[in-house]
């Protein structure tokens, strides 16, 4: 397998540079999604509340290629979906941060991102980079940085929330599961979220009759009568005839007088700042790369989660999920409202386990001081299967790859296998049996007792 991907446009290495700025404030871990079409990477928080993805297809790459003909050895991150292969893996976002934040595009050539899959069997020498991603970026002074960061093989885990809204929208449904469209103009919410204080942690939609509202808004936290944290809201209001496209006017006597959801601002603000900085007017746009300035925002009901979606781009998808609060309503908590959904659409990166590990010959069910000495072992005694910790195995269950012993372990294994080398049977019995004796010599002969231990005890004078 080969993948490279080159960006040479100013406006391109601008998105790609805010697009790993915002996806890194989410996630600690940026997963890439390779694929012969398109190139995904996408972040999902600890609390599994939020993810954000942005899919960019080959049209927005100077060079974009990804073969998959040695498909058979590759065996760690590679799947067939829908009769589509790819190639996931996680990065961490820090290291990526690092190159790509505040990045000065007016002064560079090219990106180039490359992997290169290495059989350890047929090109034993290159096995150095495998599990690497390789990025190369030239500047116009043509000063050309090579940089190479490790990454996680994992499942690819696609979140399908779009796919399942989009198709659900195609179909006219009058009950209470029913959802909610709304195209709006980015302007109106980034000049709304721009207004009110950096302090406001939630935020909500609204509707009313013929009206559709945005709050943000804070508790308030009392103790013992004193305000630890003062309510604030602030709110807009928007017909519904002003906005771009909705179906909130269709099927209005079946729907409830007052319905709203919340969420956190957080994530959603990031969203917005994403999405406006296309339009950034220091960046000469393409005509090819114009676009309209709206993005779609699609939810069931409260507890469901809701998508913000940018999809007017010919280039690249935006799609942010957010969890919102749920209500006592039976299955609210769902995906669709209903009681056949998953409890959360969001899941962790699940990482893939190197088969050709070595074989588990000890508990590793340690204290965290003796884990700590196994790392004082030479590099070279470790393989280059073992890059990192496996989590989760599809054929071996969450069984630890690697052996865990501490020093007095490890000599221990290494009398026994000594042992059994010279034909010895008996050579781990002698062994236990010293061991035996020396614990009994210290019962004979060692053990003290100090003043209060012993069979003559202080006596108390309230006796």
């Amino acid at each position: 397998m080969s993948f490279v991907a080159v960006i040479d446009k100013d406006r391109h290495k601008y998105i790609w540079s805010k697009a790993i700025t915002s996806l890194a404030s989410i996630s600690e871990s940026i997963k890439f999604i390779v694929s012969p079409k398109s190139l995904s990477i996408s972040s999902v928080n600890t609390a599994k509340t939020s993810s954000g993805e942005v899919i960019f297809s080959s049209s927005f790459f100077h060079e974009f290629r990804a073969d998959f003909d040695d498909e058979d050895n590759i065996i760690e991150g590679f799947q067939i979906e829908k009769e589509t292969p790819s190639y996931s893996f996680i990065i961490n976002s820090k290291h990526l941060l690092i190159l790509f934040k505040n990045l000065d595009i007016f002064d560079l050539d090219y990106i180039c991102l490359k992997i290169h899959w290495i059989n350890d069997a047929v090109e034993p020498n290159f096995s150095s980079l495998k599990y690497k991603l390789l990025i190369e970026i030239r500047t116009k002074k043509l000063i050309l940085k090579k940089f190479q960061t490790g990454y996680q093989p994992v499942v690819s885990n696609r979140i399908t929330i779009s796919e399942e809204y989009n198709k659900e929208l195609k179909k006219s449904n009058a009950s209470y599961n029913f959802l909610h469209y709304i195209k709006i103009e980015q302007a109106i919410l980034k000049q709304f979220l721009d207004m009110i204080p950096s302090a406001t942690e939630d935020f909500k939609i609204e509707i009313k009759n013929e009206n559709i509202q945005f709050s943000g808004f804070t508790k308030q936290i009392m103790k013992d009568r004193e305000y630890l944290k003062q309510p604030m809201s602030v709110a807009i209001s928007v017909y519904l005839e002003e906005l771009l496209d909705t179906n909130l006017n269709i099927n209005v006597a079946n729907r409830p007088s007052i319905e709203s959801i919340m969420f956190r601002l957080k994530d959603f603000k990031n969203f917005i700042n994403f999405i406006t900085s296309f339009s950034n007017g220091n960046i000469n746009n393409d005509s090819s790369d114009s676009s309209d300035d709206y993005f779609e925002i699609i939810y069931k009901r409260p507890g469901d989660p809701v998508l913000f979606e940018l999809k007017n781009n010919q280039h690249l998808t935006v799609q942010y999920i957010q969890i919102t609060n749920g209500t006592d309503i039976e299955g609210a908590n769902k995906v669709g409202g209903g009681g056949g959904g998953a409890s959360n659409p969001l899941k962790s990166h699940v990482l893939y386990k190197i088969e050709n590990a070595p074989e588990q010959t000890r508990d590793v069910s340690r204290s965290a001081k003796r884990s700590k000495k196994n790392t004082l072992r030479s590099s070279d005694d470790v393989g280059s299967q073992q890059l990192f910790v496996p989590e989760l195995s599809q054929q071996h269950g969450t069984e630890p790859s690697t052996p865990g012993f501490s020093y007095g372990n490890a000599l221990e294994d290494t009398e026994y296998e000594e042992s059994e080398r010279e034909g010895d049977p008996e050579g781990k019995q002698e062994v236990e049996d010293e061991h035996e004796n020396e614990h009994e010599y210290q019962g004979e002969h060692d053990l003290e007792f100090g003043p209060t231990q012993g069979a003559t005890l202080p006596k108390s004078i309230f006796d």
